[in-house]
């Protein structure tokens, strides 16, 4: 994958003030006969007859996202080689689902101007704790093949099988928690080269965590896209990768547009209908994933955060500045990248930055403990992957994922994500605006 790295010094040299006030966003009382939203308030109440969580259909107004979470932890898989999961639930996830944008011709052939875009995306829910059935496979057959023949793979000659025998904690399938509970819906999009598959135990830790998350490869983009059919789509790195924001930036609306038709599924076909909180979205991504998501939120009023994980500063947001809040998780190879400071200096809505010591670009996924336990006796150091402890790097970012979407989508302590820093000295964090 092509690292953007950014010295975290460059970032933070001018942000020194660590504000911790906070004000909730103002609520409207409308009501929903009028379209209004009173979700504007990190603390909903879905008791309220102004609250137009209905989400477009009246068979969706018994849910409600208020409903408490269960207790205690999931013991995710024990025959996984991945943290489990630190959230009282646990995972359940789809086949991956092959989406066509009808409107959108496909960039990348254009010797075929009846292509249309296309992307696969797999979506991760919350199930309960006594849930049983099969296993997801980490990766299939022909994503496992493109990955061990790229670097860092190739590196300690790690085969497909190796890929292949990976477990995950997620069950295949499975019914949905029970209740009639919906979640916040966070949509994920992977690095240059990669997929969402290698990023699996970030986004499984999430959903623990009471959220969905709905993952997006992107072809010619994304490392292999693999289609229902057979095909298989690998890379092309654009010449442009700042021209194909914008394309990417549509998989993503197109996306959450799917979510939005699949919520209202009254068939019975969809088993996650009226169980997505379309009032509460959001995106993160990894490196090229982590722009995505800041560009998503610059044209899609939806999203009500974005989490960049040491991406680049591409598009128009060094020079417009993003509304809503803005998390920038930072590894200590960030290549240097001006647009960044200048992204923080306009940041405009609430903006929290994290520099995390040890870490290297590919520490966001699930490489660390990938090649650790496939050769123990190499040091991750040689392998690109950092000097931190790959368990160590995991519960630095698994608290602070959760915990940022915890705040601006489920009304939860701003003071506690702000606190998280002071338990680890490896994290050098700074805010602004937090206050709006």
């Amino acid at each position: 994958m092509k690292r953007v790295r950014h010295c975290g010094l460059l970032l933070f040299a001018s942000f020194l003030i660590l504000l911790i006030a906070f004000a909730c966003h103002s609520s409207s009382s409308s009501s929903s006969s009028s379209g209004a939203d009173d979700d504007s308030s990190p603390a909903d109440d879905d008791a309220s007859p102004a609250d137009d969580d209905d989400d477009a259909t009246a068979d969706c107004r018994a849910y409600a996202d208020d409903a408490p979470a269960p207790s205690g932890t999931c013991a995710g898989n024990p025959n996984s080689i991945f943290p489990p999961p630190t959230g009282p639930y646990c995972i359940g996830t789809t086949v991956p689902i092959h989406l066509v944008d009808p409107s959108r011709g496909e960039p990348f052939t254009p010797n075929d101007p009846q292509a249309r875009r296309e992307m696969m995306v797999q979506v991760w829910y919350p199930i309960d704790q006594n849930a049983a059935g099969e296993r997801a496979p980490y990766m299939d057959a022909k994503t496992a093949a493109y990955e061990a023949g790229v670097i860092p793979a190739t590196w300690v000659h790690m085969p497909a099988s190796a890929f292949l025998a990976l477990q995950s904690h997620a069950i295949l399938n499975a019914p949905p928690a029970a209740g009639k509970k919906k979640f916040p819906i966070l949509l994920f999009s992977p690095g240059l080269k990669r997929e969402y598959q290698i990023y699996t135990t970030m986004i499984e830790n999430v959903v623990s965590h009471g959220f969905i998350v709905v993952s997006i490869n992107h072809p010619y983009i994304s490392g292999a896209v693999v289609f229902p059919d057979g095909r298989e789509v690998n890379v092309s790195l654009p010449a442009d990768e700042e021209g194909s924001l914008d394309l990417v930036v549509g998989d993503a609306h197109f996306t959450l547009d799917n979510v939005a038709k699949w919520n209202v599924d009254a068939s019975g076909a969809q088993p996650l209908a009226c169980r997505f909180d379309l009032d509460k979205a959001a995106m993160y991504g990894h490196s090229y994933g982590g722009t995505t998501a800041v560009g998503l939120a610059l044209v899609d009023s939806r999203i009500r955060a974005a989490l960049n994980m040491d991406g680049p500063a591409l598009g128009k947001a060094p020079a417009d500045g993003l509304g809503q809040p803005l998390f920038i998780m930072l590894s200590d190879e960030h290549e240097t990248d001006p647009n960044l400071p200048v992204e923080w200096a306009q940041q405009r809505g609430p903006g929290f930055a994290a520099d995390i010591h040890g870490t290297a670009h590919m520490s966001y996924s699930d490489y660390p403990a990938i090649l650790h336990n496939f050769a123990p006796n190499t040091p991750l150091s040689t392998l690109d992957m950092g000097t931190i402890a790959p368990d160590r790097a995991f519960e630095i970012i698994d608290r602070y994922v959760p915990g940022f979407f915890g705040v601006y989508l489920q009304g939860q302590s701003l003071a506690d994500f702000l606190a998280i820093a002071a338990n680890y000295s490896e994290v050098t964090f700074q805010s602004k605006n937090v206050g709006q």
